[in-house]
């Protein structure tokens, strides 16, 4: 530094922070401080306030000495609630006033009091916070100083929503509830100090700079550094730093979460000055003194959450600044820059936020993932299920349900007359005029952004029949908005945590479950432990604002306390939601408010759970229990329940739940088990209190698929093509089943450890089968016999496989099918087509793979259908089906109805919609999908006639809007490299919204606008920037080469490094072709054919189609038919020019690029999909000798050699299946006519990108052609399924088989040496080393 500098390294009598373990002073023997005032005018309205107001500014900085002198004060606590065994969680009672809480609906003539607005005065208010409290905080103390604050803030917010805003005034409640705290007295710490802050913990979290104000984390209410000024002895008083916020305004590095790139303060432009250097002064001096003195800076990170329309700060621990320098701005300016390492051994903070992030990207799993939707697709929102504790596999068996099920003796008479208010889109509050608004006292009870204002008898929501669909006043009936997470706990069973930060006042979620009359609780909820009562004891706390602090009056006070206008029980133990979960703590940070609103004549109550203060992400959500109160207690007297707590808090009352039927009085607090004579007589309890397990300890048992109701597919709209029948699951063979009947469904036994990947709902109905109205009548095409299962075929899928798939059985059957259809195709193009016959050989394999069982996931259900992964490609609708992912073959929209017993009746929730562009589907935005209903439309016209109806289709997606039932999302593509259209699984979406619309004719059509639930890989908007890097707009990532093969392919070949900065793999020559030596040249070759301009199918006087067998080896459309010996193709010189039996000459015809892997060098993958059976690329490069081989290339792992032993497999279709004879079985295996090796070490084209794997996606398959009297050999690789853009491509490598090797042993693959015969398995570990992977250069 420039001048003389003196280190004044004495002041704090501190031993250096990198050195020693870091010994903070105390509150008392820390040196008063000078707060740093916030830069920048106060906004309109507010005048500055203590600490920031001019008494401050003319105090001279304290002498250390002088400080040090200082008396101790002993640290006082807070005064305790006079119960103790009822302690409050916030604030001490104290005369307080919120809404007047009238339950009953008041006259049109109700006026709400607006409070007078007066100027702040402290005369009649106490803080009840000490002086000494008000110095140095504790933990207690500073969680009630920041509700208080949130409190006041609800209510300002609430305010200032019912009244129109004066132009000019900027709506800022959170500024002025701080700073009437601040001036009232409501904080803490106020003794500025460095280090850590008492009662504030890493981890916290603030949604306003002004909490970390009110507990002396950071005292600037805008400025990013926070600092005081200290002098010691005679010299000069310098700043050193308290406290950063990184803010999305400074360019801060946050790659390393360890890690913290900060960049100083000042320079920025305004509306006077421009951009300018930034300065060595105020918090920027602070921090480059405290680099020198190696003093500690608490670093607060702010977030930007997706969940939250506001910025979050996180408290992230202490941190050293290691070093100090200045670099050029974006604006070409100096900034100082500050790099700050965080100081080991703290808890995470801002780490595990980014763990989370990356868990909801998909770039990380969640270790301990048992399910990733508990829910299945229920909930809007994705609910995990994680055991990170032991082998434990799920909880136990329960239908998940999102709503509360009245039994008939709950079915509630003389209800209001429902909102019955004319306030349009949505209800505006302070409207007085709406009912809704009335019924709560005059006052919305919920501010703008969903927080509830304050805990009152009841909640009064609007209807979903209201014609306010948009209404803020719905929010406990918009379901789980959350992301929530069932984990495992160490000691008290299952519990529930939010990947999300919750604000104070959050909906968290409903309990869920099915209503209990009180007078039978007894005799049938005995061993019920997930019940709710609202008739128990519960501990009660202030959460509301303070009527004082808001300078209203407190002469009608409302209590805090439930009311409802009978008891309400609710079990959750056979149908409930996650609300089962939460977990009891006698100091929760949860709370329950009663909620009721109306419809269809009928009044719905509700317990809605809503956050008690800020919860951090991955905090465990808890919730007092209660305690049920014997008959005959005493109020006053405190209550103890059977259950043992765990809950393990300062104010923990040791038990919860029903009550032991005795009171214990005083503060001897015992346990008995035998007879007692108490206040009711004689009692015997036969429960030993301690030997009860927690809530949650009983082992979960998931229902097996076999466990779920039947099902109906929704049956196709429209006729079945000529000559197909209808066949299951669209027969009318299938019933609805009962709700009684389908709880006890005949048992089958599975051997599957593991638990459904889909937890049953509720019990299932589709329709009866009819694929159209039985007002509709259609012309039924002659129909012929319906396939019928040969009695020696069986499908090997067993009956529990075939209603619940995994990821290996939805790959055979599509597979299967493809196989099938290929041959159809084949035999089709083999024969003239027959007047009127359609040739859809998908038709006719899809409708023989349903009729001989060969598909999986028949049992229909919402969400994720097990073994369908989001991305995956599917080139017929019939794959879909089979699958289970979408049941009709034609129709865009499927649905299943929804039978809920009793009154409630039946509706549809779709499952799944396919975008398929017959309709205007608005497909512009990736995540977002306006879809167009379904009907009105010409069928062969495809144009709409008529408006569309609200049934079927439509009036499921319409359900599932007001259920918040996601719905999966199939996008039909049409790709220029396919002729047929391709349909991409893009996930789960969300129903935002309806309308209707007209359309393109004039017609009335509906519109649903979908958006894609968070969290799930990319599909479709991979496909979406695909497009642009072909468009060029914008540049490949990473592209180092735009063509590889410098023009030789006619499909430019990308080369792309993500990885790190290598320029591309070592120099090669690009060849298309195999370059034959001399040796190899053969004789004596066959003659090609005579056919003119194109090879027939079904031509036996083809000489070619003779050589394959009498069949084309190829369908119409280029695609191998099967795997063979040999593939015999016309000669470049048959006169056949534009024959389909030439399909590998043509060269490569997908996009394909060569890219740099993780760990496996370079690799190749495409940037279209790729059928399965087509054509990739052939093995280019030099053929060798096979007796030069060892001699010459023992270095080159570039080799393809086809002697060596491959894993068979099975790609061909089944014999069976076909009905075909199956006494002459093709064989596979390749038949050359001699050894093969090629060497594409020194010329070869990308197939010697290809990487190795043991399930590999392509296959090879050897291909001959003849030409100029010789006969080529080629190595052709082919796709084995289909394959999605943008994965690698692999193939099997094989191993070569040491001389006397018996047939039947398995082999390792090494390096550079053979294993003996005995060894019989793959070496995994050799397999990841570089010389066995094509894409490295150099051995």
């Amino acid at each position: 530094m420039e001048g003389n500098y003196i280190d004044k390294t004495r002041v704090l009598d501190i031993k250096p922070l990198r050195t020693l373990r870091p010994i903070f002073p105390s509150g008392n023997q820390a040196p008063p401080f000078v707060c740093a005032p916030p830069f920048g005018p106060f906004p309109a309205g507010f005048s500055p306030f203590y600490p920031f107001g001019s008494s401050q500014v003319n105090e001279q900085a304290p002498h250390l000495s002088q400080a040090q002198r200082q008396p101790q004060i002993p640290p006082q606590r807070q005064h305790q609630p006079q119960n103790l065994s009822e302690h409050s969680l916030a604030t001490p009672s104290r005369p307080l006033r919120s809404s007047n809480g009238d339950i009953e609906p008041v006259e049109s003539t109700l006026k709400r009091k607006t409070p007078k607005k007066r100027q702040l005065s402290t005369v009649n208010f106490e803080s009840g916070i000490s002086v000494a409290e008000r110095d140095n905080g504790n933990r207690e103390l500073v969680t009630s100083v920041l509700m208080r604050f949130d409190a006041l803030r609800r209510r300002l917010a609430q305010l200032e929503d019912a009244e129109d805003a004066v132009n000019g005034i900027i709506k800022r409640p959170d500024l002025k509830a701080g700073s009437t705290c601040m001036s009232r007295g409501v904080r803490t710490n106020t003794k500025k100090r460095p280090g850590l802050v008492p009662g504030v913990e890493i981890g916290d979290i603030f949604f306003f700079r002004f909490e970390m104000c009110l507990v002396g984390l950071h005292s600037p209410s805008m400025a990013g550094i926070d600092y005081l000024v200290i002098k010691g002895g005679d010299a000069e008083e310098e700043p050193i730093a308290t406290s950063i916020v990184s803010s999305a305004y400074t360019e801060n590095d946050r790659v390393n979460p360890d890690v913290l790139i900060y960049t100083g303060q000042g320079g920025h432009a305004d509306k006077d000055k421009e951009a300018s250097d930034q300065k060595l002064e105020r918090g920027n001096l602070a921090l480059e003194k405290s680099l020198h003195r190696n003093s500690a800076v608490r670093v607060i990170r702010s977030l930007k959450e997706a969940t939250h329309r506001v910025k979050i700060y996180v408290y992230d621990g202490i941190y050293e600044i290691k070093e100090a320098w200045i670099e050029k701005g974006k604006s070409g300016r100096d900034t100082f820059k500050y790099k700050l390492v965080r100081a080991p051994n703290q808890p995470p903070a801002f780490a595990r936020w980014t763990e989370i992030q990356s868990w909801k990207t998909g770039k990380s799993q969640r270790r301990g993932l048992i399910l990733p939707d508990l829910t299945s697709g229920v909930e809007s929102v994705a609910v995990s299920l994680v055991n990170e504790v032991d082998s434990e596999n799920g909880p136990p068996y329960f239908t998940y349900s999102t709503t509360v099920k009245y039994s008939m003796s709950f079915q509630l008479t003389q209800p209001s007359s429902g909102c019955g208010c004319s306030c349009g889109n949505k209800c505006k509050p302070g409207n007085l005029e709406c009912p809704c608004i009335r019924k709560n006292g005059g006052e919305f009870p919920y501010t703008g952004n969903d927080i509830l204002v304050s805990r009152k008898a009841m909640v009064y929501e609007c209807s979903p029949s209201c014609p306010c669909l948009t209404c803020k006043s719905k929010v406990t009936q918009m379901g789980v908005k959350l992301r929530l997470e069932v984990f495992k706990t160490v000691d008290r069973g299952w519990g529930l945590r939010s990947w999300d930060p919750i604000r104070a006042g959050a909906f968290i979620c409903v309990y869920a479950g099915e209503a209990r009359d009180k007078s039978k609780v007894q005799q049938t909820m005995a061993n019920d432990d997930f019940t709710f009562d609202t008739t128990r004891v519960y501990t009660p706390f202030k959460w509301n604002y303070e009527a004082g602090l808001a300078d209203e009056e407190a002469s009608e006070e409302v209590s805090e306390e439930p009311e409802l206008p009978l008891p309400l029980i609710i079990s959750a133990k056979n149908i409930g939601n996650v609300a089962r979960f939460m977990n009891h703590s006698c100091s929760p940070n949860v709370f329950w408010q009663p909620v009721s609103y109306e419809n269809n004549g009928q009044l719905y109550l509700h317990v809605a759970f809503f956050a008690v203060s800020h919860i951090p992400p991955m905090t465990e959500l808890t919730y007092d229990y209660g305690v049920t109160r014997p008959s005959g207690a005493q109020n006053g007297n405190p209550v103890y329940g059977k259950k043992r707590c765990f809950c393990g808090t300062q104010y923990c009352r040791g038990s919860f739940g029903r009550s032991v039927e005795f009171l214990i009085s005083g503060s001897d607090c015992f346990w008995f088990t035998d007879t007692m004579e108490g206040n009711f007589g004689s009692y015997t309890d036969k429960t030993r209190v301690l030997d009860i397990k927690p809530l949650r300890t009983l082992r979960p048992v998931f229902p097996s698929g076999n466990q779920a109701p039947p099902f109906v597919c929704a049956p196709p709209f429209g006729p079945f093509p000529p000559g197909f029948s209808p066949f299951y699951p669209f027969s009318s063979s299938q019933h609805t089943p009962d709700l009684n009947q389908a709880q006890n469904p005949p048992q089958h036994h599975n051997n599957n450890s593991e638990p459904s990947l889909v937890t049953p709902l509720r019990t299932f109905r589709s329709p009866n089968g009819d694929v159209e109205p039985s007002t509709v009548k259609r012309k039924i095409t002659k129909k012929r016999t319906p396939l019928v299962c040969p009695e020696n075929f069986s499908s090997g899928i067993s009956v529990v496989d075939r209603e619940n798939g995994n990821r290996k059985l939805v790959t055979s059957v599509v597979m299967r099918f493809d196989a099938l259809r290929r041959r159809f195709s084949q035999l089709e193009d083999a024969k003239e087509a027959a007047s009127g016959s359609i040739k859809r050989g998908d038709l006719k394999a899809g409708s023989t793979c349903m009729s001989r069982g060969v598909r999986t996931n028949t049992k229909k259900r919402p969400g994720v259908v097990p073994g369908v992964e989001i991305g995956d490609v599917f080139f017929f609708r019939f794959e879909m089906c089979l699958v289970g992912l979408h049941s009709p073959s034609m129709a865009g929209i499927d649905y299943l109805l929804v039978k809920g017993g009793g009154e409630t009746g039946e509706e549809p929730i779709a499952t799944s919609i396919v975008s398929s562009g017959y309709y205007d589907n608005d497909e512009g935005n990736p995540d977002v999908l306006v879809y167009t209903g379904q009907g009105g439309g010409n069928a062969d016209k495809e144009k709409q006639t008529s408006d569309q109806k609200l049934e079927r289709g439509n009036l499921a997606l319409e359900k599932s809007l007001l259920r918040n039932s996601p719905v999966r999302v199939i996008r039909g593509l049409k790709e220029a490299s396919q002729s047929a259209k391709i349909y991409v699984y893009d996930g789960l979406y969300e129903i935002k919204e309806s309308w209707v619309e007209k359309g393109k004719l004039g017609h009335n059509t509906f519109k649903y606008k979908l958006v894609r639930a968070p969290g799930q890989p990319p599909a479709f908007a991979s496909w979406i920037a695909i497009q642009k890097w072909k468009a060029g707009l914008p540049s490949r990532e990473g592209l180092i080469l735009p063509d590889l093969t410098s023009g030789v392919e006619s499909i430019g070949v990308s080369l792309v490094n993500e990885v790190d900065a290598e320029n591309g793999p070592p120099y090669f020559t690009y060849s298309t072709t195999v370059n034959y030596s001399e040796s190899f040249k053969l004789s004596q070759p066959s003659v090609g054919c005579h056919c003119s301009n194109a090879c027939k199918p079904g031509n036996l006087d083809c000489h070619c189609i003779r050589k394959n067998g009498g069949d084309f080896p190829y369908c119409g459309n280029g695609v191998l038919v099967s795997r063979k010996g040999m593939v015999h193709e016309c000669s470049p010189s048959c006169p056949c020019s534009a024959c389909k039996n030439k399909v590998t000459q043509m060269g490569v015809k997908v996009k394909l690029e060569v890219f740099k892997t993780v760990n496996r060098g370079w690799g190749l993958r495409s940037w279209d999909p790729i059928r399965a059976g087509s054509f990739i690329c052939i093995y280019a490069g030099e053929a060798k000798d096979k007796s030069k081989v060892q001699q010459t290339m023992g270095d080159d792992d570039y080799t393809f050699d086809t002697t060596r032993v491959y894993t068979p497999f099975k790609w061909n279709y089944e014999l069976g299946l076909a009905d075909e004879d199956g006494s002459e079985e093709m064989s596979e295996e390749p038949e050359l006519p001699l050894p093969l090796v090629i060497s594409a070490k020194n010329a070869g084209n990308v197939a010697r990108f290809m990487n190795h794997s043991c399930s590999p996606n392509v296959f090879w398959q050897p291909v001959s052609y003849e030409h100029n009297g010789q006969l080529y050999l080629h190595v052709a690789f082919f796709a084995m399924s289909h394959i999605p853009p943008m994965t690698e491509l692999t193939y099997d490598y094989g191993v070569t088989r040491p001389s006397g090797t018996q047939n039947g042993n398995t082999l390792k693959a090494t390096s550079s040496e053979q294993l003996e015969p005995d060894d019989y398995e793959w070496n995994r570990d050799l397999l990841n080393d570089d010389s066995f992977d094509l894409s490295l250069q150099q051995a």
